[in-house]
């Protein structure tokens, strides 16, 4: 009689939890269309109903006496960052400010924990070929309105002005989000994981993947199809690399940082505009780097002070006002941790890294990984890392060793 309750409680829970995921990708999938004001700023509307949903998990579990939830906490790096980030409060100069910078890594975390929690009653393949196929529908729908029909979009409260003078900003792909990168770096994303998990694919799926790269495409986004290039040869040569798998994740993000800095500092004659506003701000912070005394590199300015900095001190060459917002950063994150949180930040990554490349059984997965850091080098990521649900399953799968559910999901 325990066995059939049991085993009816066990069905349910992965029932509520796989449905409970379907929604809150469908919502996320909407982006800035589901996005609620919440004060000064704006919630996801899958964000909030995700942390909704994880707060009524430990609340029932602590009503009834079981176990807590405390074994699906991220992975052991992510906590590390984590803890680092809340140590970060005595460097504070706005702690309104840093609680606001420090939220978007304790949602991450939040997200994580819920993936974590969830990912064994969650059909994978079928969520992500769910949200693969909705990021290519709203991606057409609003290319299709601002090319063929002249409709610009207006998203969140922010009118058709947001794209006047930034070039083909307004005329990109980008779905319902505000900005093309933000929409290359989610279908993106959802691609490689519905990829991973569809290991017996049909023509079908071919046809949805030639789609959805179709829609990179459209969105212009470069620095996308370089990570999509990156995933796919360590998909095809995994067998010819092996011996090197444990080292290949942090080589490769090691020497594109390494290049980075270098171009940055050395050339300053970029036609790109794009790259200009990178590489000048990133020349700045790194020779700022090299002047400061030695306790300020290895800690930072402190996390959430970049604002200020870059207000004060005239470094960024995006803030051409030196009026911004405190709570705003900047156009890539590399720098800014650099800034604010000094080399550990990058010890910690570089652990991550080594961890990562040393738990996976498959390149593919920590190559991922790699990707998302690199992307840190041309996008402000920090403030988007909640929404990468496959970025949270694919380090579930390597740092709780899943990765043998691959075909079950």
């Amino acid at each position: 009689m325990n066995s059939g309750v049991s085993f009816t409680q066990s069905t349910t829970r992965k029932l509520k939890l796989g449905q409970l995921m379907y929604v809150i990708v469908f919502l996320m999938c909407f982006d800035s269309v589901l996005k609620i004001p919440a004060g000064p700023i704006f919630i996801q509307s899958g964000i909030l109903l995700g942390l909704f949903a994880l707060l009524m998990i430990f609340l029932t579990k602590a009503n009834s006496g079981q176990s807590s939830i405390s074994k699906n906490l991220p992975d052991k790096p992510t906590m590390i960052l984590l803890l680092y980030a809340i140590l970060h409060i005595a460097l504070a100069k706005n702690i309104d400010v840093y609680f606001a910078i420090l939220s978007y890594l304790l949602i991450y975390a939040a997200m994580y924990t819920l993936v974590s929690y969830s990912y064994k009653y969650v059909n994978w393949r079928k969520v992500s070929k769910l949200a693969v196929t909705l990021l290519i529908a709203t991606g057409l729908i609003q290319y299709i309105f601002i090319n063929a029909l002249g409709v610009q979009l207006e998203l969140r409260g922010i009118d058709s002005s947001y794209y006047v003078d930034k070039g083909n900003l307004g005329t990109r792909m980008r779905g319902f989000f505000l900005e093309p990168n933000w929409y290359g770096l989610a279908l993106f994303s959802w691609l490689f994981l519905y990829y991973y998990k569809q290991q017996y694919k049909k023509w079908t799926d071919y046809a949805l993947i030639a789609l959805a790269i179709a829609c990179l495409y459209l969105s212009e986004n470069r620095t996308i199809f370089i990570l999509l290039i990156i995933c796919a040869l360590s998909i095809h040569t995994e067998p010819y690399i092996k011996s090197f798998r444990r080292l290949i994740p942090i080589v490769t993000v090691g020497l594109a940082a390494f290049v980075y800095f270098y171009f940055s500092i050395s050339e300053t004659d970029f036609s790109d505009r794009s790259a200009i506003a990178r590489t000048y701000t990133a020349a700045n912070i790194i020779n700022m780097w090299f002047a400061d005394n030695p306790l300020t590199k290895l800690i930072g300015h402190g996390l959430s002070n970049w604002g200020y900095f870059s207000n004060s001190l005239e470094f960024s060459r995006s803030n051409f006002t030196y009026e911004q917002p405190l709570t705003r950063r900047d156009n890539a994150e590399i720098y800014v941790y650099l800034f604010e949180m000094g080399a550990i930040a990058f010890a910690i990554f570089a652990y991550d890294l080594l961890v990562i490349g040393k738990k996976s059984k498959y390149l593919p997965l920590p190559i991922f990984v790699a990707c998302i850091y690199l992307s840190s080098l041309f996008y402000p990521i920090y403030g988007f890392i909640m929404y990468l649900i496959p970025l949270m399953v694919i380090r579930c799968e390597i740092f709780r060793g899943q990765q043998n559910a691959r075909t079950l999901n």
